[in-house]
């Protein structure tokens, strides 16, 4: 069964190229997310990339709201 934020022909998890591309952020960005331990990533392999859940990826890149001062 896919999750609300996937179709059933969509990934449930993204390369970071990927994952880069769906959010229009840069691979650099996640990476760094990643190594900061702010998105969860699995490593494929012991040379392999990494590979993020599309689930924690929607999750972290969802809009926050600032309430307006004033």
């Amino acid at each position: 069964m896919a999750s609300a934020s996937t179709t059933p022909d969509e990934p449930v998890w993204l390369s970071i190229p990927s994952a880069a591309a769906r959010h229009d952020v840069s691979v650099l960005t996640l990476r760094r997310m990643i190594s900061r331990g702010e998105l969860p990533a699995s490593r494929i392999g012991p040379r392999g990339g990494y590979r993020i859940r599309v689930s924690d990826l929607d999750a972290m890149m969802r809009p926050v709201r600032i309430p307006a001062k004033g």
